[in-house]
């Protein structure tokens, strides 16, 4: 008897662990550690993303796991909406729940297939509408239209079941543009800031596309601005990324956090510049994007519009405040070096007239100085190292 408890209390403690890591809530702090915030939902906090997104496994059975001839058949059936031919197979004694080579049960099918007389029909024969696929995939995250979708919710579907993946019929609605859907979901409880694989959100997909509609949607709903990804990531730095100028725009004028980094230090602004989108940054500026941030290599946003942005660009930064002479590490050099190694002579001179401090390098290569007259640092090619001149 008391082995049993003792083993009991194993498995639940268990369990309680795998739901609290699939959860999207950070581990507890060590004791040294800041507290948590009292208001974590605040749009000018970002969320540091967990250390392991990675969901747990399914908490029920998925449909057969071996893929069989049988499942095949009832699967294409299902697929061409011939109830007479899925009736005749299912009176052979072939499972209902039966799976083709990718794993799809029939109901899979017909809710991909958006066939609601097929859906109907498996339903009376005894299918489970909420039956996950060999990847834990559901037929409500396989819906493209609210009827079907309604259907599914109406024979017990979990709103917010995820796959083995960790994404949601929510999630899949974003990725599938399935807008009348994810409005359905939402309506019905669907978890807006539910993580999948990656620790990415639905905001996060959503910003991925130039469908303000879709971001518009999930932020009517209440959904957290600044979480961030397992990249560190926000919806703003994915939007920037991916050169979706529309979507940026209304993320921060929402409220998200123009200056939220991603983990390796690289701001929306910086990331705005990377992409040569000069608009959008001129755009972060003005939202208050900090033109003074650095990464641990001593890069900033002026670094970065030295080498690729416009002489516009650069005044811009400067005339907000960028340091013209930021402290420079071994790794970065100084605005004026990138330049004048891969920018224009007017971005090198307009730093020179704003108080841009030189220094003279000569190159080195497999121990030997070569000198070819005085360059700056930024001016060595590749593989071969500045040192300083000194006087």
């Amino acid at each position: 008897m008391q082995a049993r408890v003792v083993v009991g209390v194993a498995v639940v403690l268990i369990t309680l662990g795998l739901l609290f890591k699939c959860s999207g809530v950070p581990n507890p702090p060590e004791q040294h550690s800041e507290p948590p915030p009292t208001t974590p939902r605040q749009p000018s906090v970002a969320s540091a993303p967990t250390t392991d997104c990675t969901p747990a496994p399914a908490s029920i059975a998925h449909a057969q796991r071996t893929p069989t001839e049988d499942g095949l058949k009832l699967t294409m059936a299902a697929s061409s909406g011939n109830t007479q031919a899925v009736a005749a197979l299912l009176a052979k004694g072939i499972p209902i729940d039966s799976t083709r080579e990718v794993g799809w049960t029939a109901m899979y099918v017909a809710a991909v297939n958006d066939h609601l007389p097929m859906a109907q029909f498996l339903v009376n024969a005894g299918a489970d509408a909420d039956m996950p696929n060999v990847d834990g995939t559901r037929p409500l995250g396989a819906a493209r239209n609210r009827p079907m979708a309604e259907f599914l919710l109406a024979q017990g579907a979990d709103v917010r079941a995820a796959n083995d993946l960790g994404a949601t019929a929510l999630h899949q609605a974003i990725d599938n543009d399935a807008m009348e859907v994810a409005a359905l979901l939402l309506s019905r409880g669907a978890a807006v800031d539910a993580r999948q694989f990656g620790c990415q959100t639905a905001l996060h997909l959503a910003a991925s596309k130039e469908r303000t509609d879709l971001l518009q949607l999930l932020l009517d709903h209440g959904v957290n601005l600044n979480l961030r990804d397992s990249e560190g990531r926000t919806a703003l730095f994915l939007a920037i990324e991916k050169e979706r100028g529309e979507s940026a725009q209304l993320l921060v004028k929402r409220g998200a956090d123009v200056n939220v980094a991603n983990d390796g230090s690289i701001t929306p602004l910086m990331r705005a510049l990377y992409t040569r989108n000069e608009d959008l940054a001129a755009f972060l500026i003005s939202a208050g994007a900090d033109v003074k941030k650095m990464t641990p290599k001593g890069e900033t946003a002026l670094h970065v519009a030295s080498s690729y942005a416009s002489l516009r660009t650069v005044r811009l930064l400067l005339d907000h405040g960028a340091e013209v002479n930021p402290t420079a590490t071994e790794d970065s050099g100084s605005p004026l070096e990138w330049a004048e190694h891969r920018g224009s002579p007017g971005v090198a001179q307009l730093l020179r007239d704003r108080g841009a401090a030189t220094q003279n390098y000569s190159c080195t290569f497999d121990t030997k100085t070569y000198h070819k007259g005085t360059q700056r640092r930024g001016a060595c090619p590749q593989g071969w190292v500045a040192e300083k001149i000194d006087g």
